[in-house]
This record gives C-alpha cells, structure tokens and sequence, in this order.
C-alpha cells in the first residue's frame, strides 16, 4: 500500500474519530481538559468504548476498506470570510461557522457508509498545540505526536440531504 494511501485512510479514520468525540459530547455536560478521559463515561455513556481519544494510529495496520466511503460537499468551496467567528476560548483557537450567514447549500458536509449514511455538518475547527515539537497533537502517527493538530468538529445534520 502506498504512502499516500495510508495517508489518506488516516484522514478519514480522524474525520470519523472527531465525529464520533463530537456525538458524544454534544448533547451532554460540558467537557474540559481538566475532565479527564477517565472520567468520560460519566459524562457520556456513549463515549464507554475502547477506541477513544487520544490515539496512536500505526500506519502499517491502516487497512482499505473498499466498502466504506465518503462524500463531502462544499468543503473544497469558497465561503465569504464574514462567516466565521474566529475566537479563544480559553485552551485553544478556534474558527467556527456563523449558520445564519449560510443558506443550507453552502454549509459544509460529509456523509457516506462510513458514517452509517448519515450526514454531518461542519461546526468549526480548532487546533491544538504546545511550544515542545513532540508534544502538541493529542493523537500520534507510528509513537510521534507533532507539534500541531487541527480538529475538524462536526455534528450531525437533519436539515437536508445530499
């Protein structure tokens, strides 16, 4: 398998990561860094499972899965600077969607089979960093954690189909 496949199933895997953290999160307590994940599941009973944040993805197990597949829309479009909010929020910057200044076209979305066929809209992104090369990102690639990660939040969207 090539580099830039495994590159690419990597992607997807923290879009799907990022979702999954997002629907757990969204519709419960207000989580923090001082939290802690051995506490989420007492903030969230959905985010109980084995395979949570922060991960340490080994590039020589990203396997294809043909079956699966993604569809996004509008992410690769223009949208008018005057529809963020770029803000901090106290642990990191963030670059949120203003949705009034949106019709649902121009919103971005993603969705496929990947995703159990539903769609979820882009919310905002969000990085994270440290001023130690080696320990910024929350999830690693092969043991390496980098300098800087850039989260992709989205949530799931009942307001159109694609």
């Amino acid at each position: 398998m090539s580099r830039s496949s495994n590159l690419s199933n990597l992607v997807i895997s923290l879009v799907v990561l990022a979702i999954h953290l997002d629907s757990c999160f969204s519709s419960s307590s207000k989580w923090s860094y001082e939290t802690g994940e051995e506490h989420w599941t007492k903030i969230a009973q959905d985010c109980s499972g084995k395979s949570q944040s922060p991960i340490d993805i080994q590039v020589s197990e990203v396997k294809v899965d043909p079956s699966l597949d993604l569809t996004l829309k509008g992410y690769g479009q223009p949208i008018d600077g005057s529809s963020f909010l770029l803000s901090n929020n106290g642990h990191t910057v963030q670059l949120g969607l203003i949705f009034s200044s949106l019709t649902d076209e121009e919103v971005p979305i993603i969705k496929g089979s990947a995703l159990n066929g539903m769609t979820y809209k882009f919310v905002q992104l969000h990085f994270h960093w440290h001023d130690n090369d080696t320990a910024g990102s929350e999830h690693a690639i092969d043991g390496k954690r980098y300098a800087l990660e850039v989260t992709y939040q989205s949530t799931l969207c009942k307001c159109y189909s694609m």
